[in-house]
């Protein structure tokens, strides 16, 4: 394949998962991870939710004027419960945020290592010829460091790429909140 079509389409990835947003495809690996790994966790944790829940309501039935021996038994139990829900729920978020943390600076870094392979690979291949007419002045500065005279660097359709594209994605997104919000108003109205 031509280095720039390699490099145009690395570029779109690159920018379209920048668009997404590393922690928002952080945040989805740990929920499918957690989900296939660890199930037995979610359903403790569940579980614990509901005792809890159950153990709120039947605390609201009872008096604790009439029955304050019954009241203070739930209400040790509810503070129990909710105590070891609570360790329990900032060590996953804990593991949470740590994972995310790791995986949002991994892909970042794993981008910016394709990228520089990228250019380092290519750094002397030219990525098309322009006439001299085109550019005027810039002509020799957009084949530095390294390719031919009259050629497009690596570095150069690198950039040319990636702000073509975030513009492009940025477009794009902008546009579709952009239709998404006056649908949502006149749904809003509607039902009022």
């Amino acid at each position: 394949m031509h280095p720039a079509l390699n490099v145009l389409i690395c570029s779109f990835l690159i920018q379209l998962l920048e668009i997404v947003g590393y922690s928002f495809i952080a945040k989805q690996v740990y929920l499918l991870l957690s989900w296939l790994s660890n199930p037995a966790q979610q359903r403790q944790a569940e579980k614990e939710k509901r005792e809890i829940l159950d153990l709120k309501n039947e605390l609201s039935s009872v008096n604790a004027q009439d029955e304050f021996a019954k009241w203070a038994k739930l209400r040790r139990q509810l503070d129990k419960k909710v105590a070891a829900f609570e360790t329990s729920g900032r060590d996953r978020g804990l593991q949470k945020a740590t994972f995310e943390f790791q995986i949002s600076w991994g892909l970042w870094l794993t981008f910016w290592i394709v990228k520089l392979f990228l250019m380092f690979t290519y750094r002397a291949s030219p990525m098309f010829y322009v006439r001299k007419s085109w550019l005027g002045p810039f002509y020799y500065f957009i084949s530095l460091p390294f390719a031919p005279k009259g050629s497009v660097s690596v570095i150069y359709w690198f950039f040319a790429c990636q702000n073509v594209f975030t513009r492009l994605l940025k477009s794009i997104v902008a546009a579709t909140a952009a239709r998404a919000t006056p649908a949502q108003t006149t749904s809003a109205a509607t039902a009022n």
